[in-house]
């Protein structure tokens, strides 16, 4: 039986199928990335008051977590924090010096153990990839992930995103939402670079390039700023439906039609009001949005210029129908999150999904191919309407597919992807 998790023992995510006839894989792997977490909090502090509180902020965020031997771990956790608050609030000075001192030591040993797991890590990982394991590659970077190891991840992503390009992409996407990729922003940069030029060369599939370009610019906001504000009128324009919903049963179970519908006017009329108004106030949010603050997909509009310079007409199309597709979603999702469907007063609001910048790109773009004649019509056409784009509160409305099935034609899609 396992009763702490060693440096040796850590290596086991390899494969899990030996010990898994003992334990639960999916229990062992918990008990692992706990123990690694704990490792790697070891690594990142050289100073021992870092390491007390790093140490208290990673029990309260365990206990909520279930893992084999937990209640050990936990008091086990508990007794080094308290062993250490001990010390350091000893008021002896020679016991200060010697908890600070005890802590360089587990210090330096710790780095040298998880120098140690990480290089069996890629190791094992590399030769899952080479040998198409599945299962071992995904149980190896998701502990890394869970465990915000992420130097040894970002040695690995490379042959990651050749194994799967979508996976990869994914992970990634999913380390961005973790709010930590600032940590790792250089290599974050560098690589999605890499990945996007190689995604739309090789006509990579759908999901990896919209992942990839949902993080590729961290100030698409995605409305994330504004729906704080939308949320409160769109809460109040639910309940006026609500109330006039209430009204209505009212008027059709009343013995009287028109003596209820006189004593429901001025309650009718002040709803309308009150309406009018959260619409009003809902238009005053949103004419101060920029692009950015609605859009959640980058724009790869410089890279397809720059192909256009170097005569890849093919790949200027493949981001053009990378562009027009995102654009189609993430418009009908603009359109959902920004409240305008709740209200039942015919709305409409106009916005640029485009900077100014991107837009005067595009204008260059679509000049320089009125010689060459190598983009679409109706492609320049959509392009040159992405800074002026009319959606309505008619759920019908606003929604055109025919984009998608350019991608599918460009991208060497089959049908139902």
């Amino acid at each position: 039986m396992i009763s702490s998790i060693t440096a040796t023992a850590l290596l086991v995510i390899l494969t899990f199928k030996m010990i898994s006839i003992y334990f639960g894989k999916e229990e062992l792997k918990k008990q692992l990335s706990v123990e690694y977490r704990k490792k790697l909090i070891l690594n990142n502090t050289g100073y021992v008051t870092d390491y007390l509180r790093r140490l208290k902020s990673f029990q309260e965020n365990i206990k909520n977590e279930d893992f084999p031997k937990k209640n050990k771990f936990l008091r086990e956790l508990n007794k080094e924090i308290k062993g250490i608050e001990a010390e350091l609030e000893s008021g002896d000075e020679e016991r200060v010096d010697r908890c600070h001192k005890e802590h360089i030591d587990r210090f330096i040993k710790g780095q040298e153990e998880v120098r140690a797991i990480a290089l069996k890590i890629e190791e094992y990982t590399k030769n899952a990839i080479s040998n198409n394991d599945t299962e071992v590659v995904m149980e190896n970077i998701d502990l890394l992930v869970d465990s915000e190891s992420y130097d040894t991840f970002f040695n690995l992503l490379e042959e990651l995103f050749e194994w799967d390009e979508k996976y990869a992409c994914k992970t990634l996407m999913h380390i961005s939402k973790k709010n930590r990729a600032w940590l790792i922003k250089d290599k974050m940069s560098f690589f999605k670079q890499y990945a996007l030029q190689k995604l739309i060369s090789e006509s990579g599939k759908l999901d990896a390039i919209q992942n990839l370009l949902l993080i590729y610019d961290s100030t698409n906001l995605g409305m994330s700023k504004l729906l704080p504000g939308i949320e409160i009128i769109t809460n109040q324009c639910r309940e006026i439906k609500k109330q006039m919903l209430d009204l209505e049963r009212e008027l059709t179970n009343a013995e009287d039609f028109r003596v209820c519908m006189k004593e429901q006017r001025e309650k009718r009329k002040n709803l309308k009001d009150q309406e009018a108004k959260l619409c009003k106030d809902l238009l005053d949010i949103l004419k101060h949005a920029t692009p950015k603050d609605l859009r959640a997909y980058y724009i790869p509009i410089r890279e397809s210029y720059l192909a256009y310079d170097e005569g890849k007409y093919e790949t200027v199309n493949k981001y053009l129908t990378v562009i027009l597709t995102n654009f189609e979603q993430d418009c009908f999702m603009i359109k959902s999150e920004t409240g305008i469907t709740d209200i039942d007063v015919p709305l409409e609001y106009t916005f640029s999904y485009v900077t100014d910048e991107e837009m005067f790109i595009i204008d260059q773009l679509i000049e320089k191919d009125k010689t060459n004649m190598v983009i679409p019509e109706a492609t320049k056409n959509k392009l040159s309407g992405l800074d002026r784009v009319v959606v309505t509160n008619d759920l019908r409305s606003g929604v055109n597919v025919d984009s998608l099935e350019i991608y599918r034609s460009t991208m060497d899609l089959p049908k139902g992807e």
